[in-house]
């Protein structure tokens, strides 16, 4: 039982629909379209920097990323800029929307409504993006000031996967599930692949991509993972085909690219795979059972585990090796956890608690201490911002 709830929660998640936006079917070559921000938009130019601390993008050799790559694993719920953390409300079955805080946990404040549902954010030295949601997982694309001012819709559709690297932004289509992309503000959008896909992500230089193949019927899809070098999407490179997929996720898979390998959860064995991006040295890191998986800004993979033993749930450490393994915390009671992202020294997560409510928001650091349930910061019925 505790496993369905997994696999209903994470299918919620990420489960791919089918349905219409206002991009058309695009042909086999890539092609600019006219696009018409909903207002006016001023061209900018982020300032590609060297240190994170200072500015609060993360720089990966000389790239301006969104956000950190793994965290949108999950859905892009968890980004850090500099000192401030950006995190959802939700609560309960009550309240959703995300808002930030201090590192420390001080000056809290809401950046959107808590009735707003959104994900994939990612942070510009200027902006916040992000897709606000629509219908499950898909919605328009949203550019706001980074306390949530001065909101402007940049593409309307049903839209995710946003993911901004330097100053484009890269997102999945719903009606034909390919990457398209398009400048910052709105402009420029184009084709970037037509391989059809559930998850992509970057790593120095390329983009890795969970292709999507066509079975025997509608009901038997297979995955591939592919990587397009970023400058010239044509310089592409199948890693491996025909990765194994439970019935649950139906075509969807977790993985991550960090220095040279590919790291996926095996959705029947619930266990971490590793290889070569060219395919070559595929192996089971160890034995632990994967619930959900993230590498940490140490480059150590944090997951949840509830089959360490009998009825407990534990986070566990281990490097990309899949050795050194610590369990850094046991949770008090027997229930289903999942992911949502990390952020500097700390992991966030949301605990099942049934009927379709989740907790709110905690997190822990990633020696194991410090735990805090910020719903304590941001559940408050008095300052809960309305449906502006």
């Amino acid at each position: 039982m505790r496993k369905a709830w997994v696999y209903f929660f994470l299918s919620i998640i990420m489960y791919l629909l089918v349905g219409c936006n206002n991009i058309k079917e695009p042909p086999e070559t890539t092609r600019q379209i006219s696009v018409t921000p909903t207002q006016a938009v001023p061209t900018y130019t982020p300032t590609p920097i060297v240190d994170e601390t200072d500015t609060g993008v993360i720089n990966q050799e000389g790239v301006m990323l969104g956000n950190n790559p793994t965290n949108f694993i999950y859905d892009g719920l968890i980004a850090k800029d500099n000192n401030w953390i950006y995190f959802p409300t939700d609560y309960l079955d009550i309240q959703s929307g995300f808002g930030r805080m201090k590192n420390n946990g001080e000056e809290f404040s809401y950046i959107t409504s808590t009735k707003t549902r959104y994900r994939y954010l990612n942070i510009s030295n200027e902006y916040l993006f992000y897709i606000e949601m629509q219908e499950s997982i898909f919605g328009d694309i949203i550019r706001s000031s980074k306390d949530g001012s001065n909101k402007v819709v940049l593409l309307e559709g049903y839209f995710y996967g946003l993911t901004l690297i330097n100053d484009y932004l890269y997102f999945l289509n719903r009606e034909d599930k390919r990457i398209y992309k398009m400048k910052s503000d709105g402009t420029d959008l184009s084709l970037f692949t037509t391989d059809r896909c559930s998850l992509f992500l970057y790593d120095q230089g390329y983009i890795y991509v969970s292709a999507l193949r066509d079975g025997n019927d509608n009901n038997n899809k297979t995955v591939a993972i592919v990587k397009y070098n970023i400058d010239n999407p044509n310089d592409k490179y199948v890693i491996a085909e025909n990765l194994p997929l439970s019935p649950e996720f139906g075509y969807l898979i977790h993985f991550f690219a960090h220095e040279g390998r590919i790291y996926y959860l095996d959705e029947n064995e619930h266990c971490i795979y590793s290889m070569n991006d060219d395919g070559s040295e595929l192996k089971k890191l160890n034995d632990i059972k994967v619930d959900s998986m993230l590498l940490g800004e140490d480059n150590n993979i944090y997951c949840i585990s509830s089959d360490a033993k009998p009825y407990t749930v534990e986070i566990i450490r281990f490097d990309t090796t899949g050795d050194n393994i610590v369990k850094i915390y046991e949770f008090d009671y027997y229930n289903t956890y999942y992911l949502l992202g990390t952020a500097g020294e700390y992991l966030y997560y949301l605990e099942n608690l049934g009927e379709g409510a989740v907790s709110g928001t905690t997190r822990i650091k990633i020696d194991g201490t410090e735990k805090e349930d910020l719903s304590e910061k941001y559940y408050d019925m008095e300052i809960m911002p309305g449906d502006s």
